[in-house]
């Protein structure tokens, strides 16, 4: 059997483990969204910020904006790291960049 097999098989049986302990642990990571939200309510600046980051970055991809070339590398690289980053996460190949 190929070593590619027996990491997928590994990963195949193990996928449920996974899940299981993902399930297990959900009490801490909702406690640890509360904290999170509790600290945006204590510094209203970081909130703030990070809205308007959001909101910069729709206005830069929903208006004419986006047909500026550097815009476009911008936006680019954007999804191209998101996208590595995800698939290091999952453990899933990439495929290709959107």
């Amino acid at each position: 059997m190929s070593l590619l097999r027996r990491i997928d098989r590994t990963i195949e049986s193990s996928k449920w483990l996974a899940a299981g302990l993902v399930l297990a642990t959900s009490p801490l990571v909702l406690h640890a969204i509360w904290l999170w939200v509790r600290r945006f309510r204590q510094f209203p600046l970081y909130s703030v910020m990070f809205f308007a980051g959001v909101a910069l970055v729709v206005v830069l991809c929903r208006t004419e904006l986006v047909t500026s070339r550097f815009v476009r590398n911008l936006v680019y690289w954007e999804r191209k790291i998101t996208q590595t980053i995800f698939s290091y996460l999952l453990m899933q190949p990439l495929t290709r960049v959107l």
